[in-house]
């Protein structure tokens, strides 16, 4: 698991200082990947016409198969645990 933006690293160690009651990661235990040319946010389609990137999940097996694709509106938020749902059901069903 990684995560991904089109923000700095410097902005990812900021998020990683904010608890997640007010609006930061908080301590987390995944990589962030500071994708501040924007290739990687274009390569997967979630670059809008304004150079901002939408909230993209994307569920990869081992194989690089993609499982399941999620584009969120900027305004719109995730549901990790529904994701981690999804996760156990892919492998469930390998």
């Amino acid at each position: 698991m990684v995560g991904c933006s089109i923000d700095s690293h410097f902005v990812h160690r900021r998020w990683t200082l904010e608890p997640r009651n007010v609006g930061g990661l908080g301590s987390i235990d995944i990589p962030l990947i500071a994708d501040i040319k924007k290739e990687i946010a274009h390569d997967y389609g979630v670059l809008n016409d304004a150079g901002l990137a939408l909230r993209g999940t994307f569920l990869i097996d081992p194989n690089q198969t993609v499982r399941h694709i999620s584009i969120n509106d900027l305004g719109v938020g995730r549901n990790v645990q529904e994701y981690f749902r999804l996760l156990q059901a892919f492998q469930y069903n390998a």
